[in-house]
């Protein structure tokens, strides 16, 4: 019994060292600060928002419409079970469950139906204003032009499958981790 307390300390100190050296190489990384930096840059490169422009309105309903929808569905049904468990507690987390549940399902929704074109001519236009067109060019026709957003001509090729089940199953597993600033995809 000793031994095995010493051998629990031992993973404990062990894993502790672990997560220190972590938090401190993202600490250092500035990983944090990428959503900030690309907020910036957007804001201040109105050449890239022709393409999210044209999208806003319908992307706004969509997300309006799948809210909507998941509360006038799913939230009586949620809230009555969650009352044996949570009591009186159970509005409050019904509500933010079915919040939960509409970002997940309006997400899902807009990435593959409304704004994936947008998404791809929006990070293919940053490479050309970073004059990395040599990566463009293996996926789409890159055209003379004034502004990165002008000279993106048509794609070659898609760089996303839609509802393939290797697409999902990728989507699913990615997401969570992709929301992490200081970890994310590229780790």
């Amino acid at each position: 019994s000793v031994e095995m307390a010493e051998k629990v300390k031992e993973v404990a100190v062990e894993e502790a060292e672990r997560i220190k050296v972590l938090a401190t190489d993202a600490a250092r990384s500035g990983a944090y600060l990428y959503p900030i930096r690309g907020i910036a840059y957007f804001v201040s490169h109105r050449s890239l928002w022709k393409p999210l422009t044209s999208k806003l309105i319908p992307t706004l309903t969509l997300g309006l419409g799948v809210t909507t929808f998941m509360f006038v569905f799913t939230y009586l049904p949620q809230a009555a079970v969650m009352t044996f468990t949570q009591g009186p507690l159970a509005a409050i987390s019904a509500a933010l469950l079915v919040l939960s549940e509409s970002s997940t399902l309006f997400t899902m929704l807009s990435k593959t139906f409304l704004i994936e074109d947008a998404l791809v001519d929006t990070f293919d236009g940053v490479l050309v204003s970073k004059d990395a067109t040599n990566l463009v060019s293996s996926g789409r026709h890159i055209q003379a032009g004034g502004d990165p957003m002008a000279k993106l001509g048509k794609l070659i090729k898609k760089p996303f499958a839609k509802f393939a089940p290797k697409a999902i199953i990728r989507y699913l597993m990615e997401e969570g981790p992709d929301q992490w600033p200081t970890r994310g995809i590229s780790s």
